[in-house]
């Protein structure tokens, strides 16, 4: 592709627009000063194409490569910013694999331009049951803690059993209950449960089906895995930067802290693990042909960057002293945000319990051939 936008110059941009509506004081002194930022900031990401990076030229987006997307989720992550642009985004994954309809294309354009939202039911803990009943499909099931749910006009709901296959609801759809849930990450506020007992379809609703719809939900679950560890990349950069800062104002026995060589340690950790975790993540946002490798490798990249993320949101709140643990010092921001990054869809633990035997098998056929 000879038209590829240059990085560098996407982040820089990104960044000077969500320094324009991110304000932490602001979120800290009022909750609901979240919503309206949320809102504004996905008016202006559709205005600036943000939505449609990664779709297709053919179903109206820009044509670009993940690690486009990539760069924008570290810049989010950086500042903290609301969840809707990653609901939108991996939405728009899911029903770019359904593209060939043009009733689907109709809505792709329509998300595009930020008219409608897709949710796709992925990256929380999602259970559904189908049941074919002639010519229609009757779903049930519950999906639990999915981000950026509160404006969505359309659900992709996975199902994967007996057969693969992806469902395109309106939100507002007779049968489907949405609740919202406060978060303990403030910096997104809500999170949703999603809940359906008798949902009675048409079969025309299922857009994806089979082989196709295993390969789109493989796909949407590792552009969500892979969105979580740009967020936290930006996140560890950015804490980590703003306690540098602080360390070279707070003074212990005469002289900054900066400069006693345990912290000093301390920190030339940090900034090691975060370079490591930008080289796994580099390394996925760019292997992304075989959807089922990427998924593993996406997932093994989410748990090493959460970790890292996790790692130095704690040492910033110890390393900022006292101070880091009022609420008026944003380090709980990121440490909330790092945390609630881990939970969805599951502990570490378990998301290593389905990642490992993956990794194991992949490297036998490796060693095989």
């Amino acid at each position: 592709m000879d038209d590829l936008i240059e990085l560098d110059a996407l982040s820089d941009s990104a960044r000077r627009v969500l320094d324009e509506h991110q304000n932490r004081q602001q979120l800290l002194k009022d909750p609901a000063w979240l919503v309206q930022s949320d809102q504004l900031l996905y008016r202006t990401s559709a205005e600036l194409g943000w939505l449609g990076l990664c779709v297709s030229e053919e179903a109206g987006g820009l044509g670009q490569p993940f690690n486009a997307l990539g760069a924008l989720y570290v810049e989010l992550g950086r500042a903290l910013a609301g969840p809707s642009i990653v609901a939108t985004t991996v939405g728009l994954e899911l029903l770019s694999a359904a593209s060939a309809d043009s009733d689907v294309t109709d809505l792709i354009e329509a998300i595009i331009a930020g008219d409608q939202r897709a949710l796709a039911l992925v990256g929380g803990t999602v259970v559904v049951k189908s049941q074919r009943q002639g010519a229609r499909v009757v779903l049930k099931g519950t999906a639990r803690d999915i981000l950026g749910g509160a404006h969505a006009t359309h659900l992709l709901i996975p199902i994967e059993a007996p057969n693969p296959a992806v469902a395109l609801v309106r939100a507002d759809h007779p049968g489907v209950v949405i609740e919202a849930r406060r978060a303990w990450d403030q910096t997104r506020g809500e999170v949703f449960d999603v809940s359906f007992e008798h949902l009675e379809l048409p079969l025309s609703s299922l857009v994806l089906q089979g082989a196709e719809a295993s390969q789109a939900l493989a796909r949407a679950a590792a552009h969500f895995d892979l969105a979580l560890a740009c967020d936290a990349l930006g996140g560890s950069e950015q804490i980590l930067n703003e306690t540098l800062a602080y360390m070279q104002t707070r003074t212990q026995f005469g002289r900054a802290i900066a400069s006693f060589q345990a912290l000093k340690h301390r920190c030339a950790d940090m900034a090691t693990e975060i370079e490591v975790a930008r080289a796994l993540l580099n390394s996925a946002s760019r292997n992304t042909e075989d959807a089922h490798a990427w998924r593993t490798q996406a997932a093994a990249c989410r748990l090493h960057t959460g970790a890292v993320y996790r790692r130095v949101t704690e040492d910033a709140v110890q390393l900022h002293g006292g101070i880091g643990f009022t609420w008026e010092q944003s380090c709980h921001l990121f440490l909330k945000r790092a945390r609630l990054n881990d939970a969805l869809g599951g502990t570490p633990e378990q998301r290593k319990d389905l990642v490992a035997p993956r990794i194991l098998a992949a490297a036998a056929r490796r060693t095989v051939h």
